[in-house]
């Protein structure tokens, strides 16, 4: 009887600590719950709020001026407009310096198809590319407003155990 006893002993002992090993032990420890809150994208600025350089990196005589002159009707600042040797593929590329992310997207809620991409000089150019047609019509540039805004807004915190 002693022997039986002594081995149920061992045997629960044997199984607690296989389970307080494995983690799924009732241990005094507890648990850590790690949250991360994600960094959202900027607000899109106001374009009364962003100067724009416009260049025509396609053969299109007077594209860029054309564009800078409806880009300033639609409140934006213009900066240095001309032609660029720049290789641009597609529509348009929205190149945009430390800090200025939030113009770049204003600039490009402009232009449908425009990527955005980051540079190592500041302020923000629109690079006008072979695709480009015209200018967003007011429900794209709305539509593409929306999007920026909500993917502005804070998410929820995303929480982990361990």
């Amino acid at each position: 009887m002693a022997t039986v006893v002594v081995a149920g002993l061992l045997a629960g002992g044997g199984w607690a600590a296989w389970h307080e090993l494995r983690g799924t032990g009732h241990s005094s420890k507890q648990s850590v719950r790690t949250c991360v809150t994600p960094t959202p994208a900027p607000q899109p600025a106001s374009p009364a709020a962003v100067t724009v350089a416009v260049l025509n990196a396609t053969p299109k005589v007077g594209l860029a001026h054309q564009v800078a002159a409806s880009m300033r009707a639609r409140g934006f600042r213009i900066g240095r407009v001309g032609n660029t040797k720049a290789v641009v593929i597609g529509t348009a590329v929205v190149t945009y310096g430390p800090g200025d992310r939030s113009a770049a997207l204003a600039v490009a809620e402009q232009v449908s198809g425009a990527t955005v991409s980051p540079a190592a000089s500041g302020g923000v150019t629109l690079q006008l590319g072979p695709a480009f047609t015209a200018l967003a019509t007011t429900d794209q540039v709305s539509a593409a407003r929306a999007r920026d805004v909500a993917s502005a807004s804070p998410r929820p915190a995303v929480c982990t155990s361990s």
